[in-house]
């Protein structure tokens, strides 16, 4: 066989990669119940048992440097993607986020065995992309692209992933709904280990994990649409619970500036110079009347330091997303509305 015409090879190969899927084809069309996403892992398992079926039966008949098998499962991909998106296309409102994940995860898994398993030499793959896929696949962080197979089957969920940027739009609308409430809750300062709101460090840890999983589905659109959506909470997070929970004046007998003295307790307590000292003062007390209780005063300063934290904290996030997203996008991710938010 190795002496054949490479028309011929072509066109022998063509049809008996063909035949080799009837049976695929057949049991997955979009008509059976099998084909849909929750049962999605079962696609993959036929692979698998028709794989060690054929190499059994013809692994000695075709010449290796024809890569039969390597063959077979890049138009079992191709065909794959498309019934994916044909039948994704019709049934976009059955499709939740856990399905859609469950379905994404299961395909990811299948892709990096596949990269294990062959070469990526019919995709045009080097040796050299073989081995650095197989050198990346195992960090958890990297982006999705390292193996050779990827989105071979995985690109069909790309127009998709809107829903999932929506899921977390809802999960954030939901934790800002809890902080919020924490927020009127006698705060007990005495029992506090930090000098922080404790929501703040859990708003950027659960970004942290979104953005990791964002990471693991796409850094394209998806990253920079979820951009979008840790800007919106963050100003939520600074109007909601900051300002929120920051004790309103009573107007003093004196009639003096109280939008003055908030500009100057503000300034002086970011930068915690000793001048912060004498407007604590000034607040506490203006001739014989109380303006602020202590209580309130404490408030205020955790109110100030949970928003110079989150300052830091947002630069640190805008340079990660930056990181993070392809290049196409970086120049347009932009915290400084955010920032000054937190600044003011």
């Amino acid at each position: 066989m190795s002496v054949l015409d490479p028309k011929v090879k072509k066109e022998l190969l063509k049809w008996f990669i063909a035949q080799q899927l009837v049976e695929y084809m057949h049991l997955f069309h979009e008509n059976q119940d099998i084909a849909w996403l929750d049962k999605i892992d079962k696609r993959y398992a036929w692979l698998k048992r028709h794989l060690l079926e054929f190499e059994d039966k013809y692994g000695a008949v075709f010449p290796l440097d024809w890569e039969v098998s390597e063959r077979i499962t890049v138009e079992f991909c191709r065909q794959t993607r498309d019934q994916l998106s044909q039948i994704m296309a019709k049934r976009t409102n059955e499709i939740d986020v856990r399905l859609l994940l469950f379905a994404i995860n299961k395909t990811q898994a299948f892709e990096q065995l596949l990269s294990k398993r062959f070469t990526g030499v019919t995709l045009g793959a080097t040796p050299a992309d073989q081995a650095r896929a197989l050198a990346e696949a195992s960090v958890t962080d990297a982006p999705m692209g390292v193996s050779v197979f990827h989105d071979q089957i995985g690109q069909c969920f790309k127009p998709h992933l809107d829903i999932y940027i929506r899921s977390i739009d809802r999960n954030l609308a939901e934790l800002m709904d809890k902080f919020v409430e924490m927020s009127r809750e006698p705060f007990k300062f005495a029992e506090s280990k930090t000098t922080v709101y404790p929501s703040s460090g859990d708003l950027f840890v659960f970004y942290k994990k979104c953005m990791v999983q964002c990471n693991q589905l796409s850094n394209e659109q998806p990253m920079y649409d979820l951009a979008l959506v840790f800007k919106k909470y963050l100003r939520e997070y600074a109007a909601k619970v900051l300002e929120g929970s920051t004790p309103k004046l009573v107007p003093a007998t004196t009639g003096s500036s109280i939008g003055k003295s908030v500009s100057l307790l503000t300034r002086d307590m970011q930068n915690l110079s000793t001048a912060a000292g004498q407007v604590f003062h000034n607040f506490l007390k203006e001739g014989d009347t109380q303006r602020f209780s202590r209580d309130d005063l404490m408030r205020i300063c955790y109110v100030l330091t949970t928003g110079e934290y989150c300052l830091e904290t947002v630069q640190q996030l805008e340079d990660k997303l930056k990181e993070k997203v392809t290049s196409a996008y970086v120049s347009k991710i932009d915290m400084s509305e955010e920032k000054d938010v937190f600044h003011r």
